[in-house]
């Protein structure tokens, strides 16, 4: 009877603590977030897609955002090209809507960029 009880006692523990629940299965799949910001008043965004496709966005204003869903495993990869002589770009990649990857690159017609595959 003690060992039930302990194991209720544990068991109530870990769920007060928002531990993940070892039992529930792994997720197969992230909502992937592309961000870019900056100083620079537009940049020109190429970027990892579903399926490993790549697409573009040639001189947009910043800031811009553009969000897909990624299967564990697939690459993610944002890079963001400042279109003026000065000013910042700043790229970042969320998973789930959490900080994941992040770079900055200032300067005339600099690239920042970010990759990984995601997790």
């Amino acid at each position: 009877m003690k060992v039930v009880n302990v194991m209720i006692g544990m068991m109530a523990v870990v769920g007060l603590t928002g531990c993940k629940n070892p039992l529930a299965p792994a997720p197969t799949s992230a909502l992937v977030t592309y961000v870019v910001t900056g100083t620079a008043s537009r940049a020109s965004m190429t970027y990892a897609t579903a399926d490993s496709g790549t697409a573009q966005q040639g001189a947009r204003g910043l800031p811009w955002q553009h969000s897909w869903v990624a299967d564990m495993g697939e690459f993610a990869y944002l890079s963001a090209q400042n279109d003026g002589s000065s000013g910042c770009v700043t790229v970042e990649i969320k998973l789930d809507n959490a900080p994941w990857k992040s770079t900055q690159s200032c300067g005339a017609y600099v690239i920042a960029s970010v990759s990984g595959s995601v997790e």
